[in-house]
Parts: C-alpha cells; structure tokens; sequence
C-alpha cells in the first residue's frame, strides 16, 4: 500500500470522527421529582426543575420523575414553532428501550379541523359527549382530546382530563412563550408490558406534522427582491431539529433525544391521580 493511500484513509477516519458526534442522540437527564406537579400549562410547579435550553430546535425541555411517573415540559417563544404545534399538532414518541423506535406515541394538541379518530365516546366520568358535527368543526378545541398510537396505528382518541392510561396533558402561554406538559405512567399498563423502572433511559421523541405556514416579513421582501434576513431561533435542515423547505414556508419538527430516569422516592400528592 502507498503512502498516499496510508494518508487517504487516516484523512477518511478522521472525518468519520468528526461525523459521529452529529449523529449522537442528545441526553437530558431526568432528576427526582421534589414538589407537586399539577399539569395545568403553568410554570409555577417546575421552579426546582432545571431546564435545557437548545438553539436548534428552539426548545426548552424540563423532565422529572418518580418512582409512578415521567413529568415533561416544552416551552418555546420561537412564533414559527409555536404556530407550527397549534396548527398540525404534536406526537411525542416513546421508546422504552431508549432508542428512535416509534413503540407508541400520543398526539396533543390535535391538528387544528381534524376529527377525531375514535368513535368519539368519552371515558367514564369524563366531560359529556359532544355530537360529530361540533367535533368535526372544532379548531378551538383541540386541547380536549388526544390521540394514543401504538405503532403507527393509531388506538383511538381520548379526554385530557381522565383516561383510563391515566395520561395527563395540558398547553399553557406565559409571556407570548407556549408551554407544553405531559405527565405519563411508569408502570405497567395497557401501554407498557412491562414498569419501566428508576434509572432506565428513554427514548423521546418529537414531531410535527408539515403544515402550511403564513409568510413572513422576510419572505415577502425576499419574493419582491429584498435581502433575507435570519430571524431568531434560525431554522436549518440539520439531523433532528427543524425542516424547513423555500417557497411557502412548509416546516416540521423532527426531534429525538435520550433521558436517564432518576431513582426518584415515591412521593404522593396533588400532582397524582
């Protein structure tokens, strides 16, 4: 072998090196849940929850748990974002094996004129049955209901305020920022064969749909030959962030990461069903 080829394929495992940590899932651990949680879309509860700020997506992320239940909180104040959850809604996948693999998803809010999925039953004790012609024509009540995936079948269409997964979910706003909470079971159910216990790692991840978006300022100067100019929370096509294409500003968020459950005490209170 040559001294050129040595030198080519040193050059070439370098770049691979390079290429490795762009294709790492980011890790947020989880720590142990201290105060009561009520999942409502407020921040109040989440004071003594660190959270991770990222640039591309332009997300906060805030997990916590214990030993019956995974706490999440997004919050964003990119409008692009926000308008993008509003309108084509938002799955957040679950592997328990700490993966990318889609085992099973829960879809809130719901895209904004979609029906609901399921037969439009509510759960027992929950708010009364509405009749299919107000679902169908309900863009401001999607924060009612959310749709379970196992897979990418989905299970059906469910009540935020009492289910039989003992799922809770809620959207909030807090200074023009959205702010997103989900709480879910850690035991055994209908959704996990088996608990996921303390310390395992998860894999989370997030995606909406592409949805037309309103132009922009910027897209309209850029249309009548003006300059382009990068707003705040700048969109990229990099590996899991957000997906933007030209033209009519068509996006999408495609998001995974990784987090380390804590062993956290068992702790009971309001924030529990």
């Amino acid at each position: 072998m040559t001294k050129d080829c040595h030198i080519k394929i040193f050059l070439f495992a370098i770049f691979l090196l390079l290429l490795l940590p762009g294709c790492r899932q980011p890790e947020f651990a989880s720590t142990g849940r201290q105060d009561d949680i009520l999942v409502d879309g407020k921040p109040e509860d989440w004071q003594r929850v660190s959270t991770y700020h990222l640039e591309e997506p332009p997300l906060g992320i805030a997990l916590c748990n214990d030993q019956e239940f995974l706490y999440l909180r997004l919050t964003t104040h990119d409008l692009q974002l926000q308008q993008q959850i509003r309108r084509g809604g938002l799955t957040i996948w679950l592997d328990p094996s700490g993966k990318k693999e889609k085992s099973f998803g829960i879809s809130f809010p719901l895209a904004q004129n979609a029906p609901p999925s399921g037969d439009g039953r509510p759960e027992q004790g929950t708010e009364p049955q509405m009749s299919k012609n107000s679902r169908d024509k309900r863009p401001q009540q999607n924060n009612d209901r959310f749709e379970l995936l196992v897979g990418e079948k989905i299970l059906g269409d469910f009540s935020v305020f009492k289910n039989r997964f003992a799922i809770s979910l809620a959207l909030g706003t807090q200074q023009a920022g959205l702010i997103y909470e989900l709480k879910i079971p850690l035991s055994a159910n209908k959704l996990f064969l088996q608990a996921i216990p303390p310390s395992a790692t998860l894999g989370i991840g997030l995606e909406t749909k592409q949805t037309q978006m309103s132009a922009g300022p910027s897209e309209r100067a850029q249309q009548s030959g003006g300059e382009e100019r990068g707003g705040r929370g700048g969109m990229s096509g990099g590996p899991g962030g957000m997906k933007k294409s030209g033209g009519s500003e068509q996006s999408s968020l495609k998001f995974w990461f990784k987090t380390h459950l804590a062993a956290g005490t068992l702790h009971k209170g309001p924030g529990h069903d």
